[in-house]
């Protein structure tokens, strides 16, 4: 498609040429998506066992073959063909005993975040108390979340990329509501709120009457809608009270004698002088 002049990401289009490309009855079989069959390997036999038995996970084996190894998809068609193959992967880290040697030392990736954000935004609405729901069925809005009886609908975004001119991270903020179909904004009648989390950690949510009719947004100019994390707030009952009321009360001795020490020193004297 790209040599005929045509975007990649039209599929109907993809499909037309691929009908008439069979009507005419030319050869595909070298390429990776022959007529919509099964994705054909790129690597030998020999070059998948080799990374299989060099590798201690499956992650590991799709980084050594040239693959993105957070891609989910690529993982499992790997491990497809070494299932097909009968390739042995018992020395991988996840078919070992479980000790007490910590495994989750992965740092995090801004390529996980639009897997996570939902996750993310759910965690922070939950806990400041708010019911977080999921939409059974697809629905333009992510999450549905109760405050005060009113039921929101939340619209998670991410952003990774930042503006070439300003350096500020640019966010998408609109939609494709079909296959192949054109980015809209979002209409109020489907969406009360977006969550946006961005690759730093920041939270944001704005509302959609402030940013109606917008496609993009830069972050710099809601810092005024950006959100607190996970630092909690301590309840009035919760506080500790000054240290000074806690301190031990201690009586000091007065100087001054007590009535009995007088009368008492005035009898030792009454005495002396008899």
């Amino acid at each position: 498609m790209r040599a005929l002049g045509y975007k990649t990401t039209n599929g109907r289009l993809a499909a037309g040429i691929r009908l008439q490309a069979e009507g005419l009855g030319l050869d595909m079989s070298h390429f990776s998506h022959a007529g919509g069959a099964r994705r054909r390997r790129t690597w030998p036999a020999e070059q998948l066992q080799a990374a299989i038995l060099a590798s201690t996970s499956w992650s590991e084996v799709v980084g050594r073959l040239g693959l993105h190894s957070a891609n989910a998809e690529a993982i499992s068609r790997v491990r497809g063909y070494a299932a097909r193959l009968g390739l042995d992967s018992r020395h991988f880290t996840s078919h070992r005993e479980r000790g007490v040697e910590m495994p989750f030392t992965a740092m995090p990736d801004s390529c996980n975040l639009r897997r996570a954000a939902v996750s993310m935004a759910m965690a922070w609405f939950a806990y400041r108390g708010y019911t977080a729901s999921l939409p059974v069925e697809s629905r333009p809005y992510d999450l549905i979340v109760e405050a005060d009886g009113v039921l929101y609908r939340i619209q998670v975004k991410t952003v990774t990329t930042r503006d070439r001119k300003s350096g500020q991270f640019d966010c998408s903020i609109s939609r494709r509501p079909l296959r192949d179909a054109k980015k809209i904004a979002y209409d109020p009648t489907d969406v009360d709120f977006f969550f946006i989390v961005d690759a730093d950690g920041g939270h944001y949510i704005v509302p959609l009457a402030e940013v109606g009719g917008a496609k993009h947004l830069q972050l710099n100019t809601i810092s005024h809608r950006k959100v607190a994390l996970y630092r909690p707030t301590r309840r009035p009952q919760d506080r500790l009270l000054p240290r000074v009321l806690y301190a031990p009360i201690v009586k000091r001795r007065s100087c001054q004698p007590t009535k009995l020490a007088l009368e008492v020193r005035v009898l030792l004297g009454a005495r002396k002088l008899g």
